[in-house]
C-alpha cells in the first residue's frame, strides 16, 4: 500500500472507532458489575472482606502474562495465525459452554422426572 493512500482521522475510521467504543462499554460494564457484586458475594459466602483488591491483582497479573505470551507467539507465528487460533479457541469455548449447558439441563430434567412431587389437594 502506498503511504499516500492512507487517510487518518475519526471520519475515515469511524467503523473501527465505533467498535472500540462498544467494546470499552461492555468491558466497563463488566468491570463495574464485578466491582459492585463480587465484594458482596465474597463477603457473604466466603467471609473475604478485600475481594475487590484480590480481583484487581489477579486480573492485572493474568492480563500481563497473557499479553506477554500473546506477543511472543504473535512474533513467532505471525499475527494473522494468532488471530485465527484465537477465533478457533473462542469457537471451542462457546461450543463447550453450550454442550455443558445442554447436558446439565437434560440431567436436571431427568432427575426432576424421577423425583416424586408432593400431592396437593385443591
Amino acid at each position: 500500500m502506498d503511504i499516500g493512500q492512507i487517510k487518518l482521522g475519526l471520519k475515515e475510521s469511524w467503523k473501527q472507532f465505533s467498535i472500540l467504543v462498544l467494546i470499552n462499554a461492555f468491558v466497563g460494564g463488566m468491570m463495574g458489575l464485578e466491582r459492585t457484586i463480587l465484594p458482596e458475594i465474597a463477603d457473604d459466602e466466603f467471609g473475604i472482606a478485600s475481594a475487590i483488591f484480590s480481583f484487581i491483582v489477579v486480573f492485572g497479573i493474568t492480563t500481563a502474562l497473557a499479553n506477554y505470551f500473546a506477543g511472543r507467539f504473535a512474533q513467532q507465528y505471525g499475527r494473522k495465525n494468532m488471530r485465527i487460533a484465537g477465533l478457533f479457541d473462542l469457537y471451542l469455548a462457546i461450543t463447550a459452554t453450550g454442550v455443558i449447558t445442554l447436558l446439565s439441563g437434560l440431567y436436571i430434567a431427568a432427575r426432576m422426572d424421577t423425583l416424586q412431587s408432593p400431592k396437593v389437594n385443591y
